[in-house]
Order: structure tokens, then C-alpha cells, then sequence
């Protein structure tokens, strides 16, 4: 910072509900950041009680990057609870992947990240799916630039299935660089969106009759420059084992893969969001699938429960566990699907609410370890009292359908 004339620093670290909290430094501090850490309040952003509030942020030095924000040069820095790792959902995940790194394991993750544009409270626009006289062409390469300038490399974009949804799809990495960049993603699409007059949203389910927004997540595992789910004539053993560990705890999964109320309206049939626990070749009604690819290095799982809510280094640190479960007792996860599954009615299913998801994960021991039950416990309580203030709410539906009953 010093050498670039750098004076400030962003320096951003994530809630246990996956959100990106941020403060700036001046440069007088950065060494105290990376060394002993900075004292913070916790409790303001529902990491810690009020009455032990105080938590120190340590910056993770290998995450410095500059930035442009506004014409102005930065830095940003990704940082972690340095007196209370078991409370901060990126540690957890570093620690997951240390644990597997012991055995020359290596996590790589990509995401797809869907988002909607909106004027005011609507859709920004009336395009379709890769419309070719689209509307918001010209906004996403604003917002791709805005990305690149945060140090993502983006390499493909589109408009989505709805009016208004979009879609910007950056390099796929090993797994904590992608859930780093998943927030630094959300960050920068919403500031860009503001500077064009626009808001973006990644709320699952924003309208109702259309499609919502997901976060597909692209799983490989790697031994050294060896892609464990590649095989000559098809996805190896490891792959299938994996795949029958996220089938097995696809129940549990849906609490962090799915966390909100609103997440349950976007898993419905008919809007391609995954429904039915199962697995199939490039079929897209499936939970699980295996997209075309060209030799191990593009040979991977795609899991499509996910929603751009959920917290990446939570999910990541789950579905790994799961898929290492599979493997561990190799688990068979059934014929591959070939047919429509919105049409299917034998083929069980996701849970249908959050509060389902949250049953079924507090009886998952799995998914509780790879979280660390002081974690999970803490994000168990912000989840109650999410469902308990939703049961507050009359919604317009309600007051359509009972109003006059």
C-alpha cells in the first residue's frame, strides 16, 4: 500500500448468514490488521451476544487485492474472527479443506450466480432467455467491468429465463477463493447496479409465476493435477460415491443450500429449480447432475439446490462433507434419471419449508461436525427467529384468497 500510494483499505468479512460486512482502514493500520488483529463489535451483526460482544478481525494478507471504487484506488482485504475461529463461517471452511488437504485433496467450486435488475420494485426489463435484442446488455457489461475491477475473471453472460434475471459467470477456483468472490460478486453487482439507477436483488423468489433465482455450484475433486471424478468412458466411482453422499443428505443440505423462508418458493416444479432428490446426465430437472465436458479437466458435479442466499463457505463446507461421506461409504446413489422429473410422483422429495430443512439438518451429525456445533447452533438460533418474524407477516396472497373465505 505503501509503495502504490495506497491511503485506505476496504476490509470485508462474512456473517454467519453470508453476508459481507464491511469497515475501512487507513494504511497506518493494515500491519495490525494481518498481525494481532483489530477489535470489532460482533453482537451488531449477530456473531456474538451483547454482553461479550467484542470479536477481533485478523486480515487474511493472501486475499489483498486493489480496487477501483468510485475513481478512487483501495485496497480490499477478506479477514476472519481471530479470538473465536468456531464462530466465523470462512475459518470453518479453511478448516474443512486443511482437514482434506492432509490426504492431497483439493475442493474446486465454480457458481452460478442469478440475480434480477430492477426499476423501482419491478423488472427492469421484458428480454428472455439469451435474448438477442436485449435490454440489459449493455448493464451487464457495466456490471462485468465493475467485477473484473474487484479482480474476478468473467467469463460468460446472459439474460435468464425471467424478465429482469440475469446471470454473470466468473472463473471457477478452489473452494474459499469462490466463496470469497461470491460475496465480493454480490457486492459490486449491487453498488454498480445503483450507480445506473437500477437495483439488484438476489432474493430466490421475488415474483410470483416465474422463474427464480438460483446458485448452481460446479464441484470437482482434485488429487494433485489428478481430477478424482474423471474417467475414460464415464464419471468414476468417486464421483458416483460423492454423488451418493449429497443424495443421502440432500435433506439436511436444503438448510444451508436453501436458508430463507423465501428459498422454499423458488423450489417448486415447473421453474426448473430442483425438487426431486436424484441424479442424472445433463438432465436439468434432476438435484444432482453431470453437465457435458471434455476430459478431467471440465468433468464435474453440478449440485442446483443452492440459492444465491445461502453462505458460501457454510454450503461449501457441508456439501463437501456429504460428498466425502459418500465416498467414505460408498454410497450408491441409484440410476441415473433420464426423464422429466416434474412429471415423476415416486421420487422423494426436498423439504418444502425451512423450518422442514432445519429438522432435518439438527438430526444430521455429518453436516453438524463439518459446521462446528458452536456454528451451528448460532446460525440454528438466527434461523428460529427468521421463521418465528415470517409468522408475523400477513402476505397479499393471504389477504386475496382468506379475506373473504
Amino acid at each position: 500500500m505503501q509503495e502504490l500510494k495506497v491511503e485506505r483499505c476496504i476490509v470485508s468479512f462474512s456473517d454467519i448468514q453470508g453476508r459481507l460486512r464491511s469497515f475501512v482502514v487507513s494504511g497506518d493500520l493494515i500491519e495490525d490488521l494481518v498481525t494481532s488483529g483489530i477489535d470489532v463489535d460482533g453482537s451488531s451483526v449477530g456473531m456474538t451476544d451483547i454482553e461479550r460482544s467484542d470479536i477481533v478481525l485478523k486480515g487474511d494478507e493472501s486475499t489483498f487485492r486493489l480496487i477501483n471504487l468510485d475513481g478512487r484506488k483501495m485496497g480490499f482485504i477478506m479477514a476472519e474472527i481471530a479470538d473465536q475461529p468456531d464462530l466465523d463461517p470462512r475459518y470453518t471452511l479453511r478448516r474443512n479443506l486443511n482437514e482434506i488437504a492432509k490426504v492431497d485433496l483439493k475442493f474446486m467450486v465454480g457458481a452460478e450466480v442469478e440475480f434480477f435488475l430492477l426499476r423501482g420494485d419491478k423488472p427492469a426489463d421484458e428480454s428472455i432467455y439469451f435474448d438477442s435484442v436485449d435490454e440489459m446488455m449493455s448493464a451487464r457489461l457495466m456490471l462485468s467491468e465493475e467485477l473484473e475491477r474487484m479482480g474476478l475473471k468473467i467469463e460468460l453472460m446472459h439474460h435468464e429465463v425471467a424478465p429482469g434475471q440475469n446471470e454473470i459467470n466468473f472463473r471457477f477456483d478452489e473452494a474459499v477463493r469462490t466463496a470469497d468472490n461470491i460475496l465480493i460478486y454480490k457486492m459490486a453487482v449491487k453498488k454498480a447496479a445503483r450507480t445506473m439507477g437500477l437495483r439488484a436483488t438476489f432474493m430466490p423468489k421475488p415474483f410470483e409465476g416465474v422463474n427464480g433465482s438460483g446458485m448452481h455450484i460446479h464441484m470437482s475433486l482434485f488429487s494433485g493435477s489428478r481430477n478424482l471424478f474423471y474417467h475414460d468412458s464415464d464419471i468414476s466411482d468417486y464421483a458416483k460415491w460423492f454423488i451418493g453422499g449429497l443424495l443421502a443428505h440432500a435433506k439436511g443440505l436444503s438448510f444451508f443450500a436453501s436458508p430463507t423462508v423465501n428459498s422454499y418458493k423458488r423450489i417448486v416444479p415447473g421453474f426448473e429449480a430442483p425438487v426431486y432428490i436424484s441424479w442424472g446426465y445433463k438432465n436439468r430437472s434432476a438435484l444432482v447432475r453431470i453437465p457435458s465436458y471434455n476430459g478431467q479437466g471440465s468433468c464435474r458435479i453440478e449440485y442446483r439446490a443452492p440459492d444465491p442466499t445461502s453462505n458460501p463457505y457454510l454450503l461449501f463446507s457441508t456439501v463437501l462433507a456429504a460428498g466425502l461421506d459418500g465416498i467414505r461409504r460408498r454410497i450408491d446413489p441409484g440410476e441415473p434419471r433420464g426423464d422429466n422429473l416434474y412429471h415423476s410422483r415416486d421420487t422423494d422429495t426436498l423439504p418444502g419449508s425451512l423450518e422442514e430443512a432445519m429438522k432435518y439438518a439438527m438430526e444430521d451429525d455429518v453436516l453438524i461436525e463439518a459446521v462446528g456445533r458452536r456454528l451451528f447452533s448460532r446460525y440454528v438460533e438466527l434461523k428460529k427467529a427468521e421463521i418465528m418474524e415470517s409468522r408475523r407477516h400477513v402476505s397479499e396472497w393471504e389477504r386475496r384468497f382468506y379475506i373473504d373465505f
